[in-house]
């Protein structure tokens, strides 16, 4: 009995009190007399206890878009029908709704039946406790990792733990026999074969619930499938949870989540899509804090820092007492986002005069300041941690004014994803050719070596003879945007579309005016091609040639304004773009700088300067 209470304080001790409105519903009352009196299980009761102690602040989030968009993307799973044909419908659906669309908060204490919390407690811990030699589970792992019926807030749903019991716990089983406990996860993962669309994000208030994931196996985001594996994990009986980072340090907006399993003492973390094992896969990249999600927890959004566990850390303090009115804000450090300005990515304390930050990851640049009145203020110019740990204070001399020339708004690698850098490398070794009779016989007019360039590149061909058809040929899965053909005045030539092209794309979009469309013209070691035929011989003075991007290069045509930082965003001028780079005098040196593209776009991150004049972004 001491035992278990000592778990029990443990586990509560994120919790400063046991609210009285909990204590006086019946839900309360009938849970706890029934645990005391009819199952009189002490462990049960205590378990029960863990869910009050924490259930007073736990809700769920409806709103009418949500419902209605999920209704009818299951609708067309349940039908067969095109997935996209829904999307369409989604945002006709989204556009005419009303601009006023209130999000409904549910308290679970008003919602959740005795009999039904009863069941959940009974069959989390009749599994945890079937599973737990096996699993390693703990008391307090069951508790904090097994018992809690959700996970952020998502709609409440009475049968899931039942359901989800019945439906997985064969594969439960099947870990009783196996040597390997990660491959054997990924392919469990994998099996259930959910899908990520993030177009359909912004269609979405709120979350999937685990149950609708069930059904269509299809989400706009990581979260919805993250809640719906720990909901089936913790179902039958193995501890886990949503691990998330609030904002990449290299992107403009966007965080990430995924999954988290406990398994004989240790955490596991698992791509919530693909099954793919995370554990040490984000240790290098621009990461400023990762949290795990705790039903107990009280601070930073019910979640609790392991940063630590993933990344290499580096804490931070910083001397305040030269700014004035510091004392009115509470600590807190952020990251730069696009739309909101600053994202706050986590609390620091103050000792005297410091601001103290622990635990922050390396390859970001951070913003420094406190939170007052629930807003954000920087209240010094940035700072840079880099791979090595080392500290970089971006204080801008405008004493030492430099000429610099950009060709990006926004670094080529995004987040974790590092398949970009391949775009213009899968061109290397493509070559061009001329024939006047059906390619039976051609000659070569060039060949591209390493290729590297992002840039809309452009290839004086030497050759002064007249040819009838031209293409580009390619024995590797070279991705290109766009492919231009000009004659002897520099005109650009347009023919009948030749190609022998990798089923599925279409070769109009290398020649429309959209340097987003692309094709893959390879096919493994197959030489492929695309071109044209012209109506007469043509004589070809130029090639221009587009590898895959993202339109975050200098892109001729748009406005753009540069600024740098100094106690706030600071304007250094606009230029439109003549040709793929822009040149900016008296720019001081040694800051954070900040590429505007003013006539579209989103992605945009600020930057700095090496020792060579070169831009580099946090986490290159």
């Amino acid at each position: 009995m001491k035992n278990i209470l000592l778990i029990l304080l443990i586990g509560l001790s994120g919790c400063s009190y046991f609210s009285k409105h909990i204590t006086r519903t019946s839900l309360y009352k009938d849970v706890i007399h029934h645990y005391k009196n009819e199952d009189c299980n002490e462990e049960k009761e205590n378990a029960a206890l863990y869910l009050f102690k924490n259930m007073d602040l736990k809700y769920s989030c409806y709103d009418s878009i949500t419902d209605n968009a999920i209704s009818i993307l299951c609708d067309s799973i349940k039908q067969s029908t095109d997935v996209l044909g829904a999307r369409d419908k989604i945002r006709i659906l989204t556009k005419n709704a009303p601009k006023s669309n209130d999000v409904k908060i549910v308290n679970d204490v008003s919602v959740i039946k005795s009999s039904d919390l009863i069941k959940h407690i009974d069959i989390t811990y009749d599994a945890w406790k079937k599973f737990s030699s096996i699993s390693g589970a703990s008391y307090q792992d069951y508790c904090d990792y097994i018992l809690p019926y959700r996970v952020v807030s998502e709609k409440y749903e009475v049968c899931n733990t039942e359901n989800f019991n019945k439906k997985y716990n064969q594969f439960r089983d099947s870990l009783l026999h196996v040597d390997s406990f990660i491959p054997e996860m990924t392919l469990f993962i994998k099996s259930l074969e959910c899908k990520t669309d993030l177009s359909l994000n912004k269609f979405y208030l709120n979350l999937f619930s685990p149950k609708q994931i069930d059904q269509i196996k299809m989400a706009p985001r990581c979260d919805d499938n993250v809640i719906y594996f720990v909901t089936i994990f913790r179902a039958i009986g193995i501890p886990a949870t949503y691990d998330y980072l609030p904002q990449w340090g290299n992107h403009p907006y966007n965080g990430h989540s995924w999954l988290s399993v406990k398994w004989q003492g240790k955490w596991f973390a698992f791509d919530s899509v693909n099954g793919c094992y995370l554990n040490n896969i984000y240790r290098g990249l621009s990461i400023p804090k990762i949290f795990r999600r705790e039903y107990s927890a009280i601070e930073n959004n019910n979640s609790v820092d392991v940063t630590k566990q993933y990344l290499d850390v580096v804490d931070i303090k910083i001397k305040m007492d030269t700014v004035a009115g510091f004392n009115s804000y509470s600590p807190a450090i952020a990251v730069f986002n696009k739309f909101k300005g600053y994202r706050v990515v986590d609390r620091g304390i103050r000792k005297g005069s410091d601001f103290v930050f622990k635990n922050l990851g390396r390859r970001v640049c951070y913003f420094i300041g406190g939170v007052k009145d629930e807003r954000f203020q920087a209240l010094i110019n940035p700072v840079f941690i880099d791979s090595d740990g080392m500290i970089k204070f971006l204080n801008p001399n405008c004493k030492k004014l430099d000429t610099r020339c950009l060709y990006r708004k926004y670094p080529i690698t995004i987040r974790r994803y590092r398949g970009k850098l391949g775009w213009a490398k899968s061109l290397s070794g493509s070559w061009f050719e001329g024939s006047n009779d059906d390619f039976k016989t051609s000659d070569i007019l060039f060949k591209l070596g390493n290729y590297t360039s992002y840039k809309e590149e452009y290839f004086k061909i030497k050759n002064k003879k007249p040819y009838k058809s031209i293409r580009m040929c390619c024995s590797s899965n070279a991705q290109i945007a766009s492919l231009k053909f000009f004659d002897e005045k520099h005109n650009i030539l347009k023919g009948k579309i030749l190609q022998d092209l990798r089923k599925g794309f279409i070769p109009k979009a290398l020649f429309d005016d959209d340097m987003l469309t692309w094709v893959q013209i390879g096919i493994g070691k197959r030489t492929v091609s695309v071109g044209y035929s012209f109506d007469k011989p043509q004589y070809i003075s130029e090639i221009a040639v587009q590898a895959r991007n993202d339109g975050n290069q200098i892109v001729v045509g748009d406005e753009y304004q540069l600024m740098f930082y100094d106690k706030g965003w600071k304007d250094l001028g606009y230029k439109t773009a003549l040709k793929q780079e822009l040149i900016f005098d008296n720019v001081p040196s040694g800051g954070l700088y900040w590429l505007k593209n003013i006539t579209k776009g989103d992605e945009e991150l600020p930057f700095m300067f090496d020792a060579e004049g070169n831009q580099y972004w946090a986490g290159q």
